[in-house]
């Protein structure tokens, strides 16, 4: 059973999490396999995967959430037509 590799992404950035090797999944967290969520915190997800005889498993996988960026494009300004601003 397979819950996937480990992932880097943005803070806003979707995910879905999607298990393999099992017939049925039950994921922590309360995420629900194969639907997109948004990730709020770094955590570590854990699925448990259940096969056709009755038999489980599990696996995790890391998801890492980076902060975005803080980007300034500088003050407002006003210029005339034609001007050039940098």
């Amino acid at each position: 059973m397979i819950a996937g590799v480990n992932q880097s992404l943005c803070n806003g950035d979707s995910l879905t999490l999607l298990g393999s090797g099992a017939n049925t999944y039950i994921w922590n967290n309360g995420v629900i396999n194969g639907l997109a969520f948004l990730p709020t915190v770094t955590t570590t997800y854990l699925v448990i995967g259940t096969d056709v005889n009755g038999c489980t498993n599990t696996d995790s996988i890391d998801i890492t959430l980076n902060a975005l960026p803080s980007v300034n494009a500088g003050p407002d300004q006003i210029i005339c037509e034609g001007d050039q601003v940098t």
